[in-house]
């Protein structure tokens, strides 16, 4: 399984697992910042600093990217998801 893969595994994990009861503090401070390594993947440039307008734009422009991934691969992510629900015993 690639890093990418694997990443992604986490945070449908994580978004899947939330959609079923709040998480925890602590594990939705993980799976936050899983997200934002998901997000990461998709900049072009070195993030700017947390917090900054220039990372607010970046954190958007991500997204948007990586909508547009999940929109490009439905299979991989259904898969992925459903690998998510089976772990939660929701499968």
């Amino acid at each position: 399984m690639s890093p990418f893969i694997a990443l992604l595994s986490l945070y449908y994990l994580c978004d899947q697992g939330a959609a079923l009861r709040p998480l925890p503090p602590s594990d939705a401070q993980r799976c936050a910042r899983h997200y934002e390594q998901v997000k990461l993947t998709f900049l072009d440039e070195t993030p700017a600093p947390s917090g900054s307008e220039a990372r607010a734009a970046q954190n958007l422009a991500a997204y948007r990217k990586f909508k547009a991934w999940e929109a490009a691969n439905p299979a991989l992510v259904e898969g992925l998801r459903k690998t998510a629900r089976a772990h939660l015993g929701q499968g």
